[in-house]
């Protein structure tokens, strides 16, 4: 299931459908994972999160006195204050990068020191939206912008060094995100983060590609993709292109449970033990790809 549903993780294009999809997929990654070891991964992620703040805002710092033009080759020796922001900022910098390294364990003896191993990890990630993740990039990038402007002309080799073995780790955590099939779930995270959901967003299904994505309703009816004629009596509006009648629902149903890129094509279940199994197996099935938990309607 895990790997059906990271499989279909390319086709998603909205926040809406991501964050529909994340739960799901949380739900199903963590059946397999201890509670507790869990609880203290998230315990060791919430610490470097504090961490990261403390460097981030440190790095704000440094960013001023370069904008104030106090870190220039020129004043960098008469500027004491300067001197020592970046001194700290160094510091900091050499501690996020140790903390990133241990924030997964790699080997047996680290998973017992910290009570957890990486996929406990992964779990927490997912959660947080890789968020520490982000801060990572975008002060990695902060750091070379500064190397690239001023701090390479009058930084010490060590210092420089330092940056470098920064990119180098973050690079790292990427390739342990791959090994754990987590890379593009992180990108999506990342990607979706800031993303606020359309409450008013129509969902469409590809019968092509087996893809699910939406469109916000006023750009449906301003590309002529749906034709509103009026509204029923509890103010919903129909469309011209709506399928009202039971024999039209009938084979856009069929249509839809035929089509084999979408997984929903499950036939239909008897009233047997074997068949409530399965109808029970199809349903977990749908809700684990999509995110839509099926409700059973009495006969």
């Amino acid at each position: 299931d895990l790997k059906l549903m990271l499989e279909k993780l390319e086709f998603i294009k909205t926040a809406k459908i991501f964050r529909r999809w994340r739960g799901s997929f949380l739900n199903r990654f963590e059946i397999f994972l201890e509670e507790d070891n869990i609880v203290n991964a998230q315990g060791a992620y919430e610490q470097f999160s504090h961490s990261m703040e403390a460097f981030a805002n440190q790095v704000k710092k440094v960013e001023a006195y370069i904008e104030s033009g106090d870190l220039t080759a020129d004043r960098y020796f008469s500027s004491v204050k300067a001197r020592n922001c970046l001194n700290e900022m160094s510091k900091m910098m050499a501690s996020v990068i140790e903390e990133k390294d241990a924030l997964i364990p790699s080997t047996v003896s680290m998973e017992n020191d910290s009570g957890y191993n990486k996929f406990h990890m992964g779990a927490v990630l997912i959660r947080d939206n890789f968020e520490e993740y982000g801060r990572l990039t975008y002060y990695g990038e902060s750091l070379q912008h500064m190397r690239k402007v001023t701090l390479a002309e009058i930084i010490d080799k060590q210092i420089l060094e330092q940056m470098d073995n920064y990119g180098a780790k973050l690079k790292k955590f990427c390739d342990v995100m791959a090994d754990l099939g987590l890379y593009e779930v992180m990108l999506k995270c990342r990607e979706f983060a800031c993303v606020e959901d359309n409450k008013d967003d129509l969902i469409f299904l590809d019968l092509k590609t087996g893809g699910i994505g939406e469109l916000d309703r006023a750009a449906c009816l301003g590309k002529r993709v749906i034709t509103s004629t009026h509204k029923d009596q509890e103010g919903n509006e129909i469309f011209e292109e709506s399928v009202l009648d039971d024999d039209g629902k009938a084979k856009l149903l069929k249509i839809i449970r035929q089509n084999p890129r979408l997984g929903l094509g499950f036939g239909n279940s008897l009233n047997s033990f074997q068949e409530e199994s399965l109808a029970i197996e199809n349903a977990e099935v749908i809700r684990s790809m999509w995110g839509v938990t099926l409700r059973k309607t009495p006969r």
